[in-house]
């Protein structure tokens, strides 16, 4: 499988069904205000977009020319969650939406796919699911579309075992 077929798998399992609050994951963008401007003007909603931040490889049986390698993508959901409201809304609505990313992850190990696919999701040891709130890169909390917006991030990391 390739980093894209991950990342279509992530993307698709994130939307189906869709998320509250989230009907959007972009596959990327060039720049972050790119993504915010392409979420309109209206009241409470949010845009996102999902990376592969990092891919790793370890093998896992010998001998050295055959066996099972598994491949680790670090995904990440960049999330910019706009209201029309104040703080508190922000804050609340920010965490339900986190809130609902991660149980969706917690849901199924596999993201909906057969193990060939996705060994597993979220699971393992290590950090599982990390979030992280307010400046996430290069754009920090603030206004959007004239909106308020908070800008947080869910990572985890997907794993892929192929013969190799």
């Amino acid at each position: 499988m390739s980093s894209s077929s991950m990342r279509a798998i992530a993307r698709a399992y994130l939307l189906n069904p869709p998320l509250p609050g989230l009907s959007e994951i972009k596959p990327g963008w060039d720049n972050q205000m790119e993504l915010v401007a392409a979420g309109g003007m209206v009241p409470d909603q949010s845009v996102a977009a999902l990376h592969i931040v990092s891919e790793t490889e370890q093998r896992v049986s010998v001998p050295a020319v055959l066996g099972i390698r598994m491949v680790h993508y670090v995904l990440e959901l960049q999330i910019c969650y706009m209201v029309d409201g104040d703080s508190e809304e922000i804050v609340g609505g920010v965490d339900r939406l986190v809130e609902s990313v991660k149980a969706r992850l917690r849901a199924d190990p596999r993201m909906g796919q057969v193990a060939s696919a996705v060994f597993e999701a979220a699971q393992g040891p290590g950090a599982q699911i990390t979030v992280q709130r307010g400046d996430v890169q290069y754009v920090n909390t603030g206004l959007a579309n004239s909106l308020a917006s908070q800008w947080v991030a869910v990572r985890w990391t997907a794993t892929e075992e192929i013969q190799a």
